[in-house]
């Protein structure tokens, strides 16, 4: 608050905030806040006192605690974010009926796809679907017919995993992706928002797979983190451990 009062007008406050907010996501109720509160200073003028504006931005934090997080995105969002910024991920296709998906499985040109439910819950894999009866919102697919087959029983139908409650969540959209063969090893990595800290943190474990959540509570000694500085990003040191 002391380093706000500082600037020499209130507009740059606001415009430090926008700044923020577009680089760290994390800080989204942190950035609405301030802003609210940046907005009502240039409203009443640049002449605030300390105090005043002082006072005006801690009412605005608080009101901030009780905001609903809204950064919710499907795993189809996530891959166009990360190729947008040249992370390589699995070449697929978001498919909203059977027809799109079989098209979509025959456009890989590959040998085997994955046809994955495409819900904001986790366990998908491990999930079932209340009307097919099918077991499971990840699967392999041997052929593009094989692919509309299962598209067929998810599109549309409810899927239940440990996350969603007995009602499941509906499934509007898959995402068709190639196959990868030959997997001898798997590790998980993410990155994730640190409630404790406030801030990001980089998990990674040697035990990957699906069910990272059974690591956790089964060999947590095999979950590795390092919490990131919003300020100064990862460190060398931390990115080597």
């Amino acid at each position: 608050l002391q380093m706000l009062c500082g600037l020499h007008s209130a507009a740059s406050v606001f415009s430090r905030t926008v700044l923020y907010v577009k680089m760290w996501s994390s800080c989204v109720r942190l950035g609405s806040a301030l802003a609210v509160g940046a907005r009502q200073a240039i409203s009443a003028g640049s002449g605030l006192s300390q105090p005043t504006l002082r006072t005006t931005i801690s009412s605005s934090l608080s009101s901030a605690q009780a905001a609903k997080r809204t950064l919710s995105i499907h795993e189809h969002q996530s891959l166009g974010i990360m190729t947008r910024f040249k992370v390589k991920v699995m070449r697929g296709k978001v498919a909203t009926t059977a027809e799109a998906a079989e098209i979509a499985a025959k456009n890989l040109r590959t040998k085997r796809c994955i046809v994955k439910a495409q819900v904001l819950a986790g366990g998908r894999g491990k999930g079932h679907f209340l009307q097919s009866k099918l077991e499971g919102g990840v699967h392999f697919a041997k052929s593009a017919a094989e692919a509309r087959a299962y598209a067929e029983k998810m599109i549309g139908d409810r899927l239940v995993t440990k996350q969603t409650g007995e009602k499941g969540a509906r499934v509007r959209r898959l995402l068709v992706q190639e196959a990868v063969s030959g997997i001898k090893r798997e590790t998980y990595f993410a990155l994730l928002m640190d409630r404790a800290s406030q801030g990001p943190v980089m998990l990674g474990s040697p035990m990957g797979g699906m069910d990272i959540e059974g690591v956790a509570a089964e060999h947590p000694e095999k979950i590795f983190k390092e919490l990131i500085d919003i300020k100064t990003g990862p460190q060398q040191a931390q990115l080597e451990r």
